[in-house]
């Protein structure tokens, strides 16, 4: 019997499985570099209701890889508020024609592609401010 193929066989084999369980390794480092990648931090500098003239205004602070997309959602009922994409590195968004029930209590901005997400309660947000909606029965 040869042993020669039967070795070849079994170092192709070992190679194979180093290479693959080092991707594996490597998979994990995948997110934190995402971010590194395109935005570094997110900050939401103001988040406030003018009560005379019912609107929402938001000030961000981003760094990171520009342009900058994101998105501004309700907190706690999950609709899309606004979505932008910017070179500014701290946009100012007012979000108008807001009933006040339809003011969010808190909102959420989601920095894409990155993921990077922040909240911030909505400062004079008034006592009927959005809430979350009811349970499906």
């Amino acid at each position: 019997m040869n042993i020669k193929p039967i070795r070849y066989l079994h170092t192709l084999l070992f190679l194979f499985l180093a290479l693959s369980l080092s991707s594996i390794a490597l998979a994990g480092d995948d997110k934190e570099e995402h971010h590194k990648k395109y935005a570094s931090k997110l900050t939401i500098k103001k988040a406030k209701y003018n009560t005379k003239k019912h609107y929402v205004k938001i000030k961000l602070k981003i760094d990171g890889k520009k342009p900058f997309h994101f998105k501004i959602f309700d907190a706690n009922t999950h609709q899309l508020l606004s979505e932008r994409t910017t070179r500014d590195d701290s946009p100012e968004i007012k979000l108008k024609e807001l009933a006040e029930n339809e003011v969010p209590c808190e909102i959420q901005v989601i920095l894409e592609p990155s993921g990077l997400e922040k909240n911030k309660a909505i400062k004079h947000a008034p006592d009927n401010c959005s809430s979350t909606p009811p349970a499906a029965v």
